[in-house]
């Protein structure tokens, strides 16, 4: 049976992912400015992204702290556009939070179109991404060889003005310091369209999907692409 407490009129508006840590709390991310706006608790605090409990109700973790979340300028707080996708990763049990959408700003940290949060809230300042990406991001997720798999509409992932590589819609990232992984080299990558999701199976082996119809050139790989484990 469904509980009835639980996100009962919880969010203003759509909800686009969810991810569980290690201890069982929940981070929503999305397009909402508030949770929970219609009772006497937990309300209208939050932007884009929260950490709630897995309790009967739902509860907000308060010590989450996302400070007014998105939707406004870099000298107020949280982001500067929605959040599409998270992915927390539990592998260490550091609850580290990477989130991808169309924002520019974490708080005060230029953070384009990627950001990686500490387990509070915080911005985790080592995970470097800086200039990012030139449009936005709708997926990250970390594959078993440890790197961060970052897949969107997007041309050039940039780590400085002086330092852009052409990853067209699909790039791996050192895990620590946002730096491209060489080793996985989509070079001029898909075109005509974005990838929406990445999946990898048991073997390792890496899955796109989206509405791209050319991966470097060859007609013949749309809509879903594989890459095997190297």
């Amino acid at each position: 049976d469904i509980s009835p407490g639980f996100g009962n009129k919880t969010a203003s508006d759509t909800i686009y992912d969810w991810a569980f840590d290690s201890s069982g709390r929940i981070i929503v991310i999305g397009h909402f400015h508030s949770y929970k706006i219609y009772r006497d608790v937990d309300t209208s605090c939050c932007e884009y992204i929260i950490r709630i409990l897995n309790n009967s109700t739902g509860t907000l973790d308060t010590t989450f702290d996302s400070s007014g979340g998105i939707g406004r300028p870099w000298y107020h707080t949280g982001t500067y556009n929605e959040i599409n996708s998270v992915y927390i990763d539990s592998s260490d049990k550091s609850n580290s939070i990477y989130i991808t959408g169309d924002f520019q700003y974490w708080r005060e940290y230029y953070s384009r179109r990627l950001a990686k949060i500490n387990e509070n809230g915080t911005y985790n300042t080592q995970f470097d991404v800086s200039y990012g990406w030139t449009y936005g991001t709708s997926k990250v997720y970390k594959d078993k060889l440890g790197r961060i798999i970052v897949g969107g509409f997007n041309r050039y992932y940039e780590t400085s003005r002086a330092t852009w590589n052409l990853r067209k819609s699909f790039t791996a990232l050192n895990a620590s310091t946002a730096e491209t992984d060489i080793t996985f080299d989509v070079s001029t990558g898909f075109s005509g369209g974005s990838v929406y999701d990445i999946k990898e199976d048991k073997f390792g082996n890496i899955y796109a999907v989206g509405s791209f119809n050319t991966h470097l050139g060859d007609s013949s790989i749309c809509l879903i692409a594989k890459f095997d484990v190297s």
